[in-house]
């Protein structure tokens, strides 16, 4: 991992209980190494690189029971993580 890398992954699940409902969640991620530097904790200094990650998402419900769904747009989730040398 260095300094200006970016990567990608989609992932999604579903869950159905016939005659009754089906669930699902789909989700994209983006990581970007957008930072580096000296992180000082209570536990000392290291040096790390900071991943931003971008993760968008759509749920989905149909009621079976009713003969009709719906999709939702999850809010954007911003994460931040700093990784440091060999971990």
């Amino acid at each position: 991992m260095n300094y200006g890398n970016v990567d990608s992954s989609y992932s999604g699940y579903s869950v159905k209980i016939p005659n009754t409902f089906s669930s699902s969640t789909n989700s994209f991620r983006l990581n970007e190494v957008d930072g580096w530097g000296l992180l000082t904790t209570p536990f000392g200094s290291f040096n790390t690189l900071r991943v931003k990650t971008i993760i968008t998402a759509h749920d989905s419900l149909f009621l079976d029971t009713l003969g009709f769904g719906f999709g939702i747009s999850v809010p954007q989730q911003i994460e931040y993580k700093w990784i440091g040398k060999g971990e």
